[in-house]
Parts: C-alpha cells; sequence; structure tokens
C-alpha cells in the first residue's frame, strides 16, 4: 500500500513536470503578430544567413548580424510574444549575453528567436528564464562586440536551448536554422488580413519559370531546388496535392487542356494529366536555353543558338523566328508589334520591336532596361532612361510629353482612357493623355529591383522581386494598402488575379494567396 502511494506520488510529480513547459507556454499566448528586433530602416544586414566566414574558418553563419551608425546601447526588442528559454548577460563571455524565446504560432507550429552580442547595460534587465515576454518589448541593448557593436540574430526552427556558436560547420537550413528576415515577411504577410494561404517552395530564387492556374484556382508550378526536378501540384488553399518527378532538365509550364504541359530544355514538350501522371511526350522545333515568354498574343520559345521562335501551342507549329536575339527578359504585344526587352552575357540591353509576322523592325540599344505597356490604342509604350516613348506599327519611336523618365527601376501602364502611370523606382507619377502631370505619390524608402505595375478596378498595383506590394487610388495617388514579403536581387517575381478574387503573388520561395477585396478595401 505504501509502495502504491509512493507510485502515485511520483507519477504525479512525473506528470507535473512534464506539463509545466507546456503550461508556461500557454501562458505567454500566441505570437499573433511579428516584427524585426531593430527598425529595419535605420539598421541593415552586415553579415548574412549562411555566410562563410573566414574569421571562423570558413563555418557558416547561423544568423544574421545586424549593425547601423550609433548601434551600441541601442534597444532590442522581442520579435512576437513567447516564452524565454535561455537568458544571460554573459553566456558570451566577452561577446555579450544571448537570449532566446520560444514562440507558439496559430497553426500550432513553434520557433526560436536568438537574440546575441547583448548587454544589460543602460538600466534594462534581461527578462528571467520562464517568464513571458510581449511582441515589441524591450528585452535588452546591443553590446560592445567584435569587431564592432552588432545585434547576432537567428531563428531556429527544431529546438535549440542553448546560447549557441553562432557558426557552424554544416549549411545551418540543414540544421534547423531558418533566414530570419525571411522569417519575419513571412509570417508578417501570413497574418496579414487579406491571406488566405501560404506555400513555401524550396528555392529561395523564385519561380523558375511561370506556374500555371488551373480551373479550381490550385495551381502547377516547377520546384528545381532539389537534385530531381518536380512538378508541384497545389490546391486552391496552398497545399502540395502531388508531385511528379522529371527524368530531365525543364525549361517551362504552359497551360494545355484545363491542365498544362511541361517543356524540358533538351527540345520535348509532355502532358501532364489532371490525375497527377505524365502522358504523351512530343518534339518541340528546338532545345530551350529559357523558360517561355509569353507576349499576350504568342508563346516565345528561345533557342541554344540565340533564335527566337513564335510556337503555337494547338497546331504545334512554328509561326515565324528571329535569328541573332540575345535572352529575352520580357516581351509583350501590341495591336501592331510585339516588344522583345534582351539582355547579352556582357550586360547590353536591347529592345526589338517585331511585326505580327516575325519581321524585326527595330533594334533599340539601350543603357537601362526599359519598363513596357499598351496604351489604349493598342501601341506598344517604353519607359526608358531617354523618356517614355510611343512605338509605332513601322517600330518609329515617338518621344511623348512627359518630364519623366523610365531606367531599370520602372515599371508603366496605362488606362483605357489613356491615362498613364509611371513608376521610377522611388515615385509614381500619373500623366493626362496629352502628358500633363495630374499627382504624384513618392514612397518613404525607394524599390529597387524588378519591378511591375497593373491597373485593376482602379486601383494600382505594384509588386516588386524585392517583395513589395503596394496599392493605390488610381484617381488621386492615395496609398490605400500593402504589405511587404520577402526578396532581394536574385529572386523572380511572379504574380495573377484569379476569377476567384485571389490575388497569387510568388516571390522567393514564397506563394502566397491574398483576398483581393480585403486587400482593396481602404482603397
Amino acid at each position: 500500500m505504501r509502495f502504491h502511494a509512493r507510485l502515485v506520488m511520483m507519477i504525479a510529480l512525473l506528470a507535473g513536470l512534464w506539463s509545466a513547459p507546456a503550461a508556461a507556454q500557454a501562458q505567454c499566448g500566441t505570437a499573433e503578430a511579428i516584427g524585426f528586433p531593430l527598425d529595419p530602416a535605420a539598421f541593415r544586414i552586415v553579415q548574412d544567413y549562411a555566410a562563410q566566414s573566414a574569421r571562423w574558418q570558413g563555418r557558416f553563419h547561423t544568423g544574421e548580424d545586424w549593425s547601423g551608425p550609433g548601434a551600441l546601447g541601442q534597444p532590442v526588442r522581442a520579435i512576437a510574444d513567447g516564452r524565454v528559454v535561455v537568458s544571460g548577460p554573459g553566456l558570451w563571455g566577452l561577446d555579450g549575453g544571448v537570449i532566446v524565446i520560444e514562440h507558439t504560432f496559430p497553426d500550432a507550429s513553434v520557433a526560436y528567436s536568438m537574440y546575441g552580442h547583448i548587454s544589460d547595460q543602460g538600466g534594462t534587465a534581461f527578462p528571467p528564464a520562464l517568464s513571458c515576454v510581449r511582441g515589441g518589448e524591450v528585452i535588452a541593448t546591443i553590446g560592445d562586440a567584435r569587431p564592432a557593436a552588432h545585434l547576432h540574430f537567428e531563428i531556429r526552427t527544431s529546438e535549440n536551448l542553448t546560447a549557441g556558436a553562432g557558426y557552424t560547420w554544416q549549411p545551418p537550413g540543414a540544421l534547423g536554422f531558418a533566414r530570419p528576415e525571411r522569417f519575419i515577411r513571412s509570417w508578417q504577410a501570413r497574418l496579414h488580413p487579406a491571406a488566405r494561404w501560404q506555400a513555401d517552395l524550396a528555392d529561395e530564387t523564385g519561380p523558375a519559370a511561370d506556374p500555371v492556374v488551373l480551373d479550381d484556382g490550385g495551381m502547377l508550378a516547377l520546384d528545381t531546388a532539389g537534385r530531381t526536378p518536380r512538378v508541384l501540384r497545389l490546391s486552391a488553399d496552398g497545399r502540395v496535392l502531388w508531385r511528379i518527378l522529371l527524368d530531365s532538365a525543364p525549361a517551362g509550364l504552359l497551360p494545355l487542356n484545363g491542365s498544362a504541359a511541361v517543356l524540358y530544355a533538351g527540345g520535348e514538350a509532355q502532358q501532364i494529366t489532371a490525375e497527377g501522371t505524365l502522358g504523351e511526350r512530343w518534339a518541340l522545333p528546338a532545345p530551350l536555353a529559357a523558360p517561355p515568354l509569353d507576349s499576350g498574343r504568342n508563346l516565345l520559345l528561345y533557342t541554344p543558338d540565340d533564335r527566337l521562335i513564335a510556337y503555337d501551342t494547338t497546331a504545334r507549329a512554328v509561326l515565324w523566328e528571329v535569328a541573332d536575339i540575345d535572352q529575352p527578359l520580357h516581351a509583350l504585344a501590341g495591336s501592331h508589334a510585339t516588344a522583345v526587352l534582351t539582355r547579352s552575357p556582357a550586360g547590353r540591353t536591347t529592345l526589338i520591336t517585331l511585326s505580327p509576322a516575325g519581321t524585326v523592325l527595330d533594334r533599340a540599344l539601350l543603357t537601362q532596361p526599359a519598363a513596357l505597356a499598351i496604351d489604349a490604342g493598342g501601341e506598344l509604350l517604353a519607359a526608358s532612361a531617354g523618356g517614355v516613348w510611343r512605338i509605332d506599327a513601322a517600330g518609329t519611336w515617338t518621344l511623348l510629353p512627359e518630364a519623366a523618365a523610365g531606367g531599370a527601376d520602372a515599371a508603366l501602364v496605362s488606362s483605357t482612357a489613356g491615362v498613364r502611370y509611371l513608376f521610377d523606382g522611388a515615385t509614381l507619377t500619373a500623366y493626362g493623355p496629352d502628358g500633363s502631370g495630374l499627382w504624384q505619390a513618392a514612397l518613404a524608402e525607394p524599390i529597387g529591383g524588378d519591378n511591375t505595375l497593373r491597373l485593376i478596378d482602379d486601383v494600382l498595383l505594384l509588386l516588386s522581386s524585392r517583395g513589395d506590394v503596394v496599392l493605390w487610388r488610381a484617381a488621386d495617388g492615395a496609398r490605400c494598402g500593402g504589405l511587404r514579403l520577402w526578396g532581394g536581387p536574385r529572386t523572380s517575381l511572379w504574380s495573377a488575379l484569379g476569377a476567384d478574387g485571389v490575388l497569387r503573388v510568388w516571390v522567393g520561395d514564397l506563394v502566397l494567396g491574398l483576398d483581393w477585396r480585403t486587400l482593396t478595401a481602404a482603397c
């Protein structure tokens, strides 16, 4: 009887110890919002995630180092609500203190934020272990660490309750570390009121080729990040329904009979059935050196011997081809001509104008890439470093009266009423049909990279490869919404607004479904 009583007491004690962390975590709540430990407008990354350090014999950096002018003594904030699991101002010795916070997110996933090279000087006491902290709460200040004051910031997606070394011999992603900025941007997007679903894919550089949106709201997408390329079938809410392993290197996808076909770089195409199998395979006119481009009139194929081929996917026939073409970046077909923006291996940018029959009308060498659009009459517009131009059916360029110019960061769109909207990387300007300025809207921070501008339901939508989603009212330029995903100089961008009212945005390795009505509610 005495043994039985002791056994019951021991079980109760163990149960209490086992449940204590879960209870403590529940008391700290769920992370319903997330931010940065420092102001990203004032601080920048001085050593990136996964960078190899010569000072540490080539080891990989497990986080991001953030610094800026006057960094020493600046407050460090918890990124979200959570429970402190490691805390000590001397855990890294001369390199300062460390705090690790456990966060539970609305999908029940758990992640850990780690803050290193921090100090309790200046009157900021470290929160004790097992205490709760709130997102935005000051937990420490930046200490005087080598080689200069900075915050070492990590995100851990697997349980890791150590102070951490900050460097590893293995790539950090394989050990449960995540890219911090991307993690925060991703969760900020997921927690946005307009977010309906999210899909995380493997390749941080973005889509290797444009995906295909299906009639049911799902998508077919290429995943080329692993050893074996795959086609992924995403449901209308972002879940991966099935995968097809490919035996050849893919170059792109094209819509076909309610599904799609995969185009292989070797010069073949193969049907993808609705059931997730590969069907008929047929020859293309040539091998492919780049993803296909949809100009709005033709599917354009680019070959390793520098030919551009217009291909009829229904008849499986060549419509025309042009030789001596650098790799195409963008293509857009107007009523009377098609513009193709190309770039040579040496970085030379050329805008080629083609007739509907494929005749080269003009080759214009540009100092920077140009933004392309179609005007109210169906003619091509190009915003280059020299101004905004109209290109007619003969390939002749006519300078429009706008007192503005495009450039590498420019984006351009025209309304059916002839109003032209030009974004130059920092300012959006509306011009009337006569070139008079109607309004201007300047951004607090310029947006560089590959930018696209669309006019949808009297709302201007700007998307950037950096991950920006910005909305303005077309009538007066008032900014009325937006969010920021993670992207960078090497990421690619794709977007589509479906008949279901969902704006699909793919930047980096994130595909996000946004409810258009909710996103534009303030517009």
